[in-house]
């Protein structure tokens, strides 16, 4: 009875390990993925002339600052520690362009 158990309580390690690794990964590519849009609309931002160079140039800097703080954990094994922390700036930086863009539209043209 006490080898089912420990099996059981082996196995069921051994999922939560496999499932941590996988959302992990997950998070990997959503992040990077949406810092690569992020900078593409920031680009269409500057195309369209509803963001003004200034805006995009600290914008820029901004993503550029989330992908170190991404690489730099990424290299040191602290990513899964680093989450929330990068989606908390990415959801800034989505804030800050979303803000340029109604002042935009806001505007009489």
């Amino acid at each position: 009875m006490k080898r089912i158990s420990l099996v059981s309580c082996m196995l069921l390690m051994v999922v939560a390990l496999v499932a941590t690794s996988t959302w992990a990964l997950e998070q990997d590519e959503k992040i990077l993925h949406n810092i690569a849009s992020q900078k593409s609309r920031v680009d269409r931002g500057v195309a369209q002339g509803w963001l003004s160079p200034a805006a995009a140039q600290t914008l820029r800097a901004k993503l550029d600052n989330i992908q170190s703080i991404y690489d730099r954990a990424a290299a040191e094994g602290t990513l899964r520690r680093q989450v929330p922390k990068l989606w908390e700036m990415l959801g800034e930086v989505n804030r800050m362009t979303e803000q340029e863009k109604q002042a935009y539209q806001n505007r009489p043209h």
